[in-house]
């Protein structure tokens, strides 16, 4: 496992990664990895422990070198929603937090059906499906007057497979 970040980004809350110079990114190298597995699994690594935004970033590179269209595509764009939605909800944006679970459960609908033609990186469709129906009716936002604190994952629902 990577080291984790000393705090995952929330907008108006904690330095901007990147841009700020208090930023944990600040000063590296936005270069897109090579190896889009090993960049696939450190987002997994990030949006299970709570770095949404973080994950979003690192989601966003493998998206890309995916053309950004395609079924494969759609699927990474999926979690990217996903991760979105974990912004939000650290946010405290009911609204943000159901418009980017929407449109990941319907881009991961998308993917299902073409399941068969597409590179998960060992995610089960299927099982991500469910989870995401499933905060569809108890998505945990946080109150946005409260510090966050330390990192506490309110979306870990990205299943790993053994193989």
């Amino acid at each position: 496992m990577n080291s984790l970040p000393p705090y995952t980004y929330i907008p108006g809350k904690t330095p901007h990664p990147i841009s700020d110079p208090a930023g944990h990114m600040y000063g590296t190298s936005d270069a897109i990895e090579d190896d889009h597995k090993s960049m696939f699994d450190r987002a997994v690594e990030l949006f299970n422990n709570g770095y949404y935004w973080e994950a979003h970033e690192a989601w966003e590179q493998v998206w890309m070198a995916h053309n950004k269209k395609g079924p494969q595509a759609d699927f990474i764009k999926a979690l990217i929603k996903l991760s979105a939605c974990g912004v939000k909800c650290l946010e405290g944006n009911r609204t943000g937090a159901e418009r980017h679970l929407r449109r990941s459960g319907e881009l991961l609908g998308l993917s299902h059906a073409a399941v068969d033609s597409i590179d998960t990186f060992g995610v089960s469709i299927a099982h991500l499906l469910q989870q995401v129906s499933n905060l569809e009716t108890k998505l945990p936002i946080q109150d946005s007057e409260v510090d966050p604190g330390p990192v506490q994952p309110l979306l870990g629902i990205i299943p790993m497979s053994d193989g």
